[in-house]
């Protein structure tokens, strides 16, 4: 699940060559949001029995898989196949954040098990800042190898 984000160039391509509205902009953060919750509610009515270690593997592949469809969108293939841009991007954000929760959800239930007794709240908070700061670290190593190879 470590990528570099690419929010910043979706929205000015959601807003300079799809042309969506900010109302559909509005609607397509709460597909997120659906997303997740079916995602937390799917692993807890059927996934929460499966091991960890295959929950996590199966999940990143398939989020890998669910994140270049991406790609689809900005080469316009959707439109050659008769998929409209809105119903494509709801769909597409609604499996890429379903999965994402899924791929999340072991490691929460995993450091809850772990954790001692009345500290969940700081081990969350720890759990998240240790995942933020990896992905800050992932873009800059990029960043820092984009300008190592191209400019030097």
């Amino acid at each position: 699940m470590m990528h570099p984000s690419s929010s910043s160039i979706m929205f000015y391509f959601y807003t300079t060559v799809l042309l969506f509205t900010p109302e559909f902009l509005g609607e397509l953060k709460f597909m997120y949001a659906a997303g997740t919750i079916i995602g937390v509610v799917l692993y807890n009515c059927s996934l929460k029995n499966l091991s960890i270690r295959k929950l996590f593997s199966i999940t990143s592949i398939f989020y890998y898989l669910c994140y270049e469809s991406l790609i689809i969108l900005v080469t316009r293939k959707n439109v050659e196949w008769g998929i409209d841009d809105r119903l494509f991007c709801i769909g597409d954000s609604i499996m890429l954040h379903l999965v994402a929760e899924l791929n999340m959800m072991p490691l929460l239930v995993l450091s809850c098990k772990m954790c001692p007794k009345n500290i969940e709240a700081t081990m969350y908070a720890m759990l998240m800042s240790t995942m933020n700061m990896g992905i800050y670290l992932f873009i800059y190593l990029c960043i820092y190898l984009f300008i190592y190879l191209f400019i030097y």
